[in-house]
This record gives C-alpha cells, structure tokens and sequence, in this order.
C-alpha cells in the first residue's frame, strides 16, 4: 500500500511542474506554513491513516468540518496517531485556512470496511 501513496504524492508533483506555482495565502505573520501546504500535509496524513487490511482496523475517525453524524467523519485504522493531524488542522484552523476534505455525505453509510485497503464507510 505504501507503493500506491508515493504513486499518489509523485503523481501529484508530476502535475504541479507542468503549471505555475499556487498562491500561498499566510494569514498571519506566525504562519510558518502556508495553507495550501497545511491541506497538502493534511491530506497526506489521511491517506496513511486510512491504510488497512481488514475491516477490524477501521474504528477510528477525524472529525474534520461538520459534524453531523459519525459516518461524516474521516475513518482511519485504529492505530493511527492522531495528535500530529489534529494538531495541524487546529493550527491551519487558527491561522484562518479553509481546508477541504472529501468526507461521506451519506449518514445511512454506518458500516466500517476495509475496502482495497483503504478504511471506508459502507
């Protein structure tokens, strides 16, 4: 699984050299990070959080956004730290980021699955 992220973070810096540089947007004089790199990290973090290899894995969430039911949250492997990732998402909130996440839309989806190795709500 680990080959599948490096093809997504390389594939990623393929598409950005062939077009010019984003803006960064630093709100804030302290804002070591830009925000478009704190949602680069973050979206990192994700990606190695929901990796798994049976559905037992999957019983942890980030809660990012609205909260509107638990299967709106983000489901990564039981193991998963996520101190790093919240402390990022609390920092890029507190600087004025707006960060983006595709997250399950449909509260029905209750069920915790390992699906093609990654975690997901069914």
């Amino acid at each position: 699984m680990q080959n599948g992220i490096q093809v997504v973070l390389l594939s990623g810096l393929v598409q950005m050299c062939g077009n010019s540089a984003p803006q960064s947007t630093y709100n804030d004089p302290d804002q070591i990070l830009s925000c478009e790199e704190y949602q680069i990290i973050l979206d990192v973090e994700i990606l190695v959080g929901q990796e798994c290899a049976a559905d037992s894995d999957c019983d942890q969430t980030l809660n990012v956004g609205e909260d509107i039911c638990e299967s709106n949250s983000i489901l990564v492997h039981a193991s998963y730290e996520t101190e790093y990732f919240d402390t990022l998402y609390e920092e890029a909130l507190a600087f004025g980021c707006q960060l983006s996440f595709a997250v399950n839309q449909d509260c029905d989806k209750t069920s915790a699955t390992c699906s093609g190795g990654i975690c997901s709500w069914q």
